[in-house]
């Protein structure tokens, strides 16, 4: 890509003064395309472009007008908006609808591209399907793709300047209506919209699988422990030596539950003894049981 920045006054002069001369419409449009030729890109690469954050589910109502950033394409100079997959998404749709008002329509080309901002995959025109007008919404282009964010984490939304001197023919709806119902063909005129630089759309995301990562051992931060913080592992030291009364009492109490054969009590008495620092009782047990 690159910018184009000079052009002729006096081409300028000679197309404005044409412009008083036309419709109203045809005008407006002529002055659209005439602002569109004057205006300065924004940037050198798709690099530089100013990137919109997506979300994980969104539905985005937006216009491409004369306040939008400008580039220079492949197939020709147009006002784009460029948007970015969310971060948290793999595998998203993508719904683009170019909505038909007035008597003009912004025709939209959809381009993806790789993390390196090369252009992987397009959508044309000729891949947008032509949707009637409702109760509920105008007649528009419309358009789904699905995108991997590993694949293609950046698109952008721009209009060829071939697309600008087209026009589309759209099915008056109650013409339409009729046709559903078999009735008799009412007499209207199907609408025409003229191809325009500018225009209203709509852009839904809705995320299908999300992106995961494994964390690396470089990607893990290193946990540094303070001399403070250090464990000092201090040796165990053995019980303390029982009093002699406290061991002449587990004694007794030892020979007491023998006698009265109670051995599960005599056994229990031994280890809490031996616990507690006692050094006789075992062998008082062993004694008191062999007799």
């Amino acid at each position: 890509m690159k910018i184009i920045k000079s052009t002729s006054a006096l081409f300028l002069a000679a197309f404005v003064a044409g412009c008083s001369q036309m419709p109203s419409g045809v005008q407006d449009q002529a002055l659209n395309e005439s602002a569109l030729i004057t205006a300065e890109a924004c940037c050198n690469g798709f690099a530089q472009f100013p990137w919109i954050g997506l979300e994980k589910s969104e539905s985005l109502d937006f216009v491409i007008d004369e306040s939008s950033p400008v580039g220079v394409f492949d197939d020709g100079k147009s006002y784009f908006a460029s948007f970015k997959l969310p971060e948290r998404s793999e595998k998203v749709t993508l719904t683009l609808n170019s909505f038909m008002s007035g008597s003009e329509v912004f025709a939209p080309k959809l381009i993806a591209l790789d993390e390196h901002f090369k252009p992987v995959q397009e959508i044309d025109l000729e891949q947008f399907d032509v949707k009637t007008s409702s109760m509920f919404t105008r007649s528009q282009y419309s358009t789904s793709v699905t995108l991997l964010h590993s694949e293609t984490p950046y698109v952008v939304i721009y209009s060829p300047q071939a697309y600008l001197n087209q026009k589309i023919t759209v099915p008056h709806p109650a013409r339409v209506r009729a046709e559903e119902l078999g009735e008799a063909r009412p007499m209207v005129t199907d609408p025409v919209y003229q191809h325009a630089p500018t225009g209203k759309l709509e852009l839904e995301l809705d995320t299908l699988t999300l992106r995961a990562f494994n964390a690396t051992k470089s990607s893990l931060p290193e946990t540094k422990v303070t001399p403070e913080e250090k464990i000092i592992l201090k040796p165990i030291l053995s019980s303390p030596s029982m009093l002699t009364e406290t061991e002449q009492f587990y004694n007794q109490q030892i020979e007491k539950a023998v006698a009265e054969n109670d051995m599960k009590k005599a056994l229990r008495l031994v280890e809490e003894a031996k616990r507690a620092g006692s050094k006789s009782a075992e062998d008082v047990f062993i004694q008191l049981i062999k007799k």
